[in-house]
């Protein structure tokens, strides 16, 4: 009696199983268009032996069967394919993908670009800050007709005070003078981004000259405007 071939021996197999290809593959994680090529008897849509013999261990150890005999059945039938170089496993979707060099760089410039873009946008876009340390709110001037303003504000931001551009340091501090008129002085102090977005600061100071506040002593407090 002839020796069975490779076809006949894997749909026995299959057939005393009573399992179909879709749900052999779910089990053995063996892809379907390898059980379907074993099933048809078309040795060269497999990959190499090595593989189809692996593909084959877990199919008889489901199945029952003799390796041996399948596998001479497979040789007898004249198959020369061997695994090389260009050989590859089918991939598992479940398992971890090596990442080359190439992509992890891009990923770092794409992240780089992004955090750049944060920045970027937060100095030509972003609220302005404006801090105010002198003078203080109300407060009295009697001897000195020219008062010292300091704060700080976001380097490369414009200041005014009172309209009049005020220049800053490398650093966003800021310490200039300003003349006061006899009375209430209202000084509005503006720091303002590129793209339009100000922040605004308001002080209200007094400069009563001390002879008039001599000449008044005696008289009622001159109160001070709302």
């Amino acid at each position: 009696m002839p020796d069975k071939d490779f076809k006949t021996l894997f749909n026995e197999l299959l057939h005393n199983y009573g399992m179909g290809l879709s749900k052999l593959a779910e089990i053995t994680a063996i892809p379907e268009r390898y059980l379907e090529a074993m099933r048809a008897g078309n040795e060269t849509a497999l990959p190499p032996e090595p593989y189809v013999r692996g593909y084959l261990v877990k199919i008889i150890a489901l199945t029952g069967g003799n390796l041996d005999e399948i596998m001479a059945a497979y040789k007898r039938e004249g198959i020369k394919k061997t695994s090389g170089p260009a050989d590859r496993l089918p991939s598992n979707r479940f398992s971890l993908h090596k990442i080359s060099k190439g992509k992890v760089f891009l990923a770092i410039v794409i992240l780089l670009l992004i955090v750049y873009s944060i920045i970027r946008f937060n100095i030509i876009l972003g609220n302005p800050k404006l801090i105010l340390n002198i003078p203080e709110e109300s407060q009295v001037y009697t001897t000195i007709s020219t008062i010292l303003l300091k704060g700080e504000i976001n380097p490369g931001d414009k200041l005014t005070i009172n309209g009049e551009n005020i220049v800053i340091e490398s650093n966003g501090s800021f310490a200039t003078t300003w003349p006061l008129t006899q009375g209430v002085n209202n000084l509005e102090i503006r720091a303002k981004r590129f793209l339009g977005k100000e922040e605004v600061v308001t002080r209200r100071v007094i400069y009563t000259p001390i002879e008039n506040v001599t000449s008044t002593s005696s008289a009622s407090p001159i109160p001070l405007p709302l």
